[in-house]
């Protein structure tokens, strides 16, 4: 092999191995790149979380819960656990606001629904405040 082609050979290479460390950099920062959450493990009643402004987190039992932005549970599943979809405010989704308005009636509890693989659902006692959360530490951007 000429010392050319073996410098384009080892180009070819430095390249690939670039475009695939940046996208696995890029996968992990993506806010969409959260995984479907799996199996339903348990549904905890009388959970005290307001989730306003999105940057919330939720300890319970020891283990913290972050809030996952909207665009990142695109094709999670809406819990059944908590009645017919027909009653909710949205499929799965949270009401994103970006100020902080004290909670009314029935915003700042509700239930979770704990998922395999790190995932818990919120849902307020008014239906009003929807949240998918995550163990994964989450730094948020923004100050609410």
């Amino acid at each position: 092999m000429s010392s050319e082609t073996r410098g384009i050979f080892a180009r070819a290479i430095a390249a690939a191995a670039l475009t695939i460390l940046a996208g696995a950099a890029l996968a992990g920062c993506a806010e969409g790149a959260a995984e479907t959450p799996g199996a339903q493990q348990s549904v905890i009643e009388d959970v005290a979380f307001y989730p306003a402004c999105g940057n919330e987190t939720l300890t319970l039992d020891g283990t913290t819960w972050y809030s996952l932005a909207s665009d990142a549970t695109e094709g999670f599943p809406v819990p059944l656990a908590l009645g017919s979809a027909d009653t909710w405010p949205s499929k799965g989704t949270s009401r994103s606001m970006r100020a902080v308005v004290a909670p009314g009636p029935g915003d700042d509890t509700g239930t979770l629904v704990i998922y395999d693989g790190g995932y818990a659902y919120f849902r307020s006692d008014n239906g009003d405040l929807t949240r998918w959360l995550t163990t994964e530490k989450t730094e948020y951007a923004f100050v609410c």
